[in-house]
């Protein structure tokens, strides 16, 4: 997922004017968010990880992090060794994969990470927390492990799908929708003063939190429902088309 150059522009046309304007995304900072934060220059924090980070990107100082707990980053890590599945483990910005597979390469091709590659990884970081974790597979096996390992963590994990390939792992309380009520904290804005966008299923908890949220026309029917207004898809530049008329 990327900003068109029609988005990048209505953006930084907003940024100018004095709006504050912050990403959120799922994805890790280093090689992923930080080149369109650079390519937008933008100075306000970002919700990385999907809300278990906040980071200052002028410093690189991270303002909040909500990691996983060691003791319930193992049970994903024997998950994933048993079932052979791929596994993105993360700590410190930085990507881990014990070997490369077609899903690691479909996630590299996706968001420009660069992982890692560890055989022992599961030896060496079982015991570890981890920022968030991330298991790949087709998207109607996905869709079987949500509903399994929501049911088997029972609140002690907070589990989504972001890509339909992706099923995510965080704390539970490592949600967009969070990480924009610290933000605004921090910031001295008040939520209720805040627009959010979002298409996915982990950008649920971030349009319910914002003070004005806008669904993609390719959103799932949960964001449409929450939403104040449905932009056209991303194929449109809904994002873009919506600032646009919000700039005139």
């Amino acid at each position: 997922k990327q900003l068109t150059p029609r988005s990048r522009a209505a953006v930084a046309d907003l940024a100018a004017r004095g709006t504050v304007v912050a990403l959120a995304s799922g994805r890790m900072y280093r090689h992923c968010m930080a080149p369109q934060v650079e390519a937008l220059g933008l100075a306000t924090p970002c919700i990385c990880y999907n809300g278990a980070v906040i980071l200052d990107p002028t410093n690189g100082q991270i303002l909040s992090e909500r990691p996983i707990a060691p003791e319930l980053v193992t049970p994903v890590i024997d998950f994933a060794a048993a079932r052979g599945l791929t596994l993105n483990l993360y700590r410190d910005d930085v990507l881990y994969i014990q070997r490369p597979t077609r899903w690691s390469e479909l996630y590299v091709a996706r968001t420009g990470a660069q992982p890692v590659f560890r055989e022992d990884l599961y030896d060496w970081f079982r015991g570890s927390a981890s920022t968030k974790m991330l298991l790949l597979d087709e998207p109607a096996e996905i869709e079987v492990l949500l509903r399994e390992w929501q049911a088997r963590v029972d609140g002690q994990l907070y589990v989504t799908i972001s890509d339909p390939e992706y099923l995510e792992f965080m704390d539970p309380s490592a949600t967009k929708g969070w990480a924009l009520r610290r933000l605004c904290e921090h910031l001295g804005i008040d939520p209720a003063e805040s627009a959010a966008f979002g298409d996915a299923r982990n950008d649920l908890p971030l349009l319910e939190a914002a003070g004005y949220a806008v669904a993609m026309a390719n959103a799932r029917p949960e964001l449409q429902a929450v939403a104040d207004e449905i932009a056209p898809s991303n194929d449109e530049d809904g994002v873009a088309q919506v600032l646009e008329r919000w700039l005139d």
